[in-house]
């Protein structure tokens, strides 16, 4: 199971997206408003959160579908290691990352049926 924080303490867990939850790790990911270029920002968001990633969006969005009464999963694909080299590898690999999570979870999930 995954836990969403963010910089206020507050968390929100998302529903399972399988049944078969011993596919994941359990993480816990820290949500922050402005970007992460520098590993020293990244690492005392870790440290300080007891976190496992950094995201900017996942909080808000689990926050926001709590508020609603929508079911919330997330799926995070790390498009990025929050360090100097943020901008050129998002730029570079989130098409790819994207297209690599989008096989593996279509897999993931024929095998399910």
């Amino acid at each position: 199971p995954v836990v969403v924080c963010n910089e206020k303490g507050e968390e929100i867990t998302p529903l399972p997206l399988f049944q078969d939850q011993y596919l994941f790790k359990k993480t816990r990911l820290i949500t922050v408003n402005h970007p992460v270029t520098t590993r020293g920002q990244r690492d005392k968001l870790l440290i300080d959160f007891n976190a496992d990633i950094v995201d900017m969006e996942a909080f808000t969005i689990g926050d926001l579908a709590r508020q609603n009464r929508i079911d919330f999963h997330n799926v995070k694909i790390i498009s990025d290691y929050a360090n100097e080299q943020t901008t050129d590898d998002f730029q570079n690999s989130f098409k790819i990352k994207i297209e690599k999570l989008s096989e593996y979870l279509i897999k993931y999930l024929d095998s399910c049926l």
